[in-house]
């Protein structure tokens, strides 16, 4: 008896023994992670490397409006059998025609020495740096536009042909000061095509589509372009920018929340803007705030506002309801970076050669 009693003791000592020891091996790896933490860099994470791609919002742009989608294919014929002809929609066919509801919100910091605005992760400011916190509410469709782009250095030669996702510097130390960029023919060729070859069958008009395009690449690329397909999204919706000055660094404009907070604080300031995006009418008008300082209690209100007049948007009654509804380009997703000169040549492009949108067959 005495023996088993021995034993047991021992067996418990023995646990809380290596019990002890787990506990301390568990402390030292610990603090040895922490010690790591000083001495070993942080590594490169995905979003890092990808910071200038993503979503890019724009000041809205007209487009070209056009029935009749790939999914139709009997698009023509019904509207030759209904007699209907009017190439834009209806005013409350338009919300239909848009697949995708989304809210987006990205910062973009302020360059002061080229005067631009480069979207990105930035989530935490500098003393004395501008940023724009952009936040949007889209009902809209993405329209794949092919363009074809160059980079335009110093010395244009083999350097312009290096990728253009590239930095604003090339590998020889050229600079890059602007970037040329063309619609590309696949975006009306279907139409010129019938209207200078009328009485065509579908099988010439396509074998002509193809020599052209092949036409076209062989051109661009010899003289140093790049061919790019940038998402570019049509649609309606509301819009809530801030534009900021840090008084103070390390401050997290991660959020509106947070921007209001910190303007509360006397940490940084600046101004309010809401926009409506291919939506107005009275309704809308009436429920704009105006606000005329930047704090919590007007990122509140113009908020509120939003969620008004996105009430106002969905009225059953699009006209009676005092809203106009027409789609427009709110914002592109950039799978090539966002230098602002090749963001700012992009719109210069989007805003001469309109993006024709064909919109969705809906039956």
């Amino acid at each position: 008896m005495t023996a088993f009693v021995r034993q047991e003791s021992f067996y418990s000592f023995l646990k809380g023994y290596l019990r002890m020891q787990s506990r301390v091996a568990v402390l030292l790896l610990f603090m040895t992670c922490l010690a790591g933490c000083a001495t070993i860099s942080r590594p490169e994470t995905l979003g890092e490397r990808a910071s200038g791609f993503g979503y890019i919002p724009l000041d809205p742009l007209p487009i070209d409006q056009a029935k009749g989608a790939d999914s139709c294919v009997n698009a023509e014929t019904m509207a030759a059998a209904t007699g209907t002809s009017n190439t834009t929609l209806g005013n409350d066919d338009v919300l239909a025609k848009l697949p995708d509801q989304t809210i987006r919100f990205a910062v973009a910091s302020f360059d002061q020495t080229k005067g631009s605005l480069t979207f990105g992760p930035a989530t935490l400011t500098a003393k004395g740096n501008q940023y724009r916190a952009v936040l949007d509410y889209i009902q809209a469709d993405a329209v794949p536009v092919q363009f074809w782009i160059k980079r335009l250095t110093q010395a244009d030669d083999a350097a312009s042909a290096r990728p253009i996702i590239q930095a604003t510097v090339t590998a020889d130390g050229r600079a890059v000061y602007g970037y040329d960029v063309v619609t590309s023919i696949a975006q009306s060729v279907d139409g010129d095509l019938r209207a200078t070859h009328p009485g065509e069958g579908a099988d010439t008009l396509t074998k002509l589509k193809a020599e052209a395009l092949r036409e076209e690449a062989m051109l661009r690329t010899e003289a140093g372009y790049q061919q790019v397909t940038i998402p570019v999204y049509v649609g309606v919706g509301l819009r809530l920018s801030a534009d900021i000055v840090a008084l103070k660094s390390g401050i997290s404009i991660s959020g509106l929340s947070a921007i209001g907070v910190e303007a509360e604080a006397n940490r940084l300031n600046g101004t309010l803007t809401v926009q409506s995006l291919g939506v107005s009418g009275k309704a809308i008008a009436t429920a704009l705030p105006l606000p005329n300082k930047l704090d919590q209690t007007t990122i509140e209100s113009a908020i509120l506002a939003i969620g008004t007049m996105r009430a106002t948007l969905y009225a059953s009654s699009g006209q009676d309801a005092g809203v106009n509804r027409q789609p427009r380009i709110v914002g592109l997703y950039s799978p090539v970076g966002s230098d602002p000169l090749l963001i700012n040549a992009i719109y210069s492009e989007l805003s001469k050669q309109r993006p024709r949108w064909y919109t969705p067959c809906i039956r």
